[in-house]
């Protein structure tokens, strides 16, 4: 008697995926830290191959998926041929296509870059420093576990616009929150 009273209401009930409604996209402010790993170097730069980089991000997400925000990141690396660091404040946009629970997004940043790269200087000395205008850019997917909580997987490309051609890609994942 207790099996048919069990099937019964496992047969009323649809299936678990149908209930499964995605959350309604909100607007308030998004903030986010994420964790990355350097990849590929760049030009003359020794771009920290394989160093940890962070990125912190702050703005205003819009309930259309537009979300425009400012960035600070930092990585830093060594090895036998010297060693890099990099800093950057950025400002730009960011825009997701979806409003299901994997949302896919593009982002493109512009602003501050500084670089330091001891294993190369075009003066012939032993430590380069860059203070230049940086571009980043890149995609992600945010995989939402509540409509204000999301786990963020991306691929940057950065690039700073001066002489040893400072280029690296980073990826890695985080946290964002919407408040």
């Amino acid at each position: 008697m207790v099996a048919i009273s069990v099937l019964s209401v496992v047969l009323a009930s649809p299936p678990a995926i149908t209930q499964l409604t995605p959350p309604e996209p909100v607007s308030g402010v998004a903030v986010g830290a994420e964790v990355s790993f350097v990849l590929g170097d760049g030009g003359t730069f020794h771009a920290g191959s394989g160093a940890v980089a962070w990125l912190v991000r702050a703005g205003w997400d819009f309930r259309d998926g537009l979300t425009p925000e400012v960035l600070y990141t930092s990585w830093s690396s060594t090895g036998v041929d010297g060693g890099s660091a990099q800093r950057s404040l950025l400002a730009g946009l960011r825009y997701r296509f979806s409003s299901w629970w994997i949302r896919p997004w593009v982002a493109v940043h512009a602003g501050w870059g500084h670089a330091t790269d001891s294993g190369y200087s075009p003066l012939g000395g032993s430590v380069a420093i860059v203070d230049a205008f940086e571009i980043h850019g890149g995609a992600g997917v945010d995989l939402m576990f509540h409509p204000r909580v999301a786990f963020v997987w991306r691929f940057y490309g950065s690039r700073m616009l001066a002489e040893g051609d400072p280029k690296w890609w980073d990826v890695g994942g985080g946290l964002r929150v919407t408040l």
